[in-house]
């Protein structure tokens, strides 16, 4: 299993044992598997939030880095986070345009939003 995969099943573990705790569920985390699209579509979006909220801090300590090498291969990642960034935020629209129509979405829709996920570092 490659290591942004198991980064993205540790984060929706995370994610899954959160919305449990708060769902008043007992502390027994639901399965992704067994998991509604709405609840999947929750779970992608807060894991969408919490990492272009990192994006846009690693962009503040950008604009008050020094000039050099460090500061241009910070600007070369955020630069492809923003790219990735921008790819989930589309794939997790199509996602939720089926949720919110009452439609279950494509495996091939919900595969493309996990692996865009992935990407980004959720």
């Amino acid at each position: 299993m490659p290591v942004s995969r198991k980064i993205l099943v540790l984060v929706l573990a995370l994610a899954l044992a959160g919305a449990a705790a708060f769902s008043g569920c007992g502390g027994a985390a639901a399965s992704w598997r067994v998991m509604g699209p709405k609840q999947k579509a929750a779970v992608m979006w807060d894991i969408y939030s919490g990492q272009y909220e990192r994006y846009l801090a690693d962009y503040d300590r950008w604009k008050t880095a020094a000039d050099g090498p460090a500061r241009n291969a910070l600007r070369e990642s955020l630069k492809a986070r923003k790219q990735a960034l921008r790819e989930a935020y589309d794939a997790l629209t199509i996602y939720s345009g089926y949720v919110d129509t009452g439609a279950v979405p494509l495996p091939a829709v919900e595969d493309k939003a996990l692996d865009l996920l992935g990407r980004i570092g959720g």
